[in-house]
């Protein structure tokens, strides 16, 4: 389990730097040409952005799931009913 959580934990890592490296080599592309020449490095800043907020919400979705296993709350209710205290 350790070694997937370090993986996703690499490749949000790598996700990040490289939209941070398309993001300046966009600006220095942008200065020098215009916006429809350049536009295929701000396409792929943005799907780099996305993938990792993506891979951030799976991973917090896991992250929940795992804590309600842990403490016993599946979240499907069994048939029996509750007791309640009555007057």
């Amino acid at each position: 389990m350790s070694s997937k959580k370090t993986l996703s934990g690499g490749w949000k890592n790598l996700l990040l730097f490289l939209s941070l490296g398309f993001l300046i080599i966009w600006i220095m592309e942008f200065r020098r040409t215009s916006l429809a020449d350049s536009y295929w490095l701000l396409l792929l800043l943005l799907v780099c952005l996305l993938w990792y907020q993506l891979l951030n919400l799976k991973g917090r979705a896991a992250g929940e799931s795992r804590q309600q296993e842990s403490r016993g709350e599946s979240g499907v209710k069994t048939g029996k009913p509750s007791s309640k205290k009555g007057k």
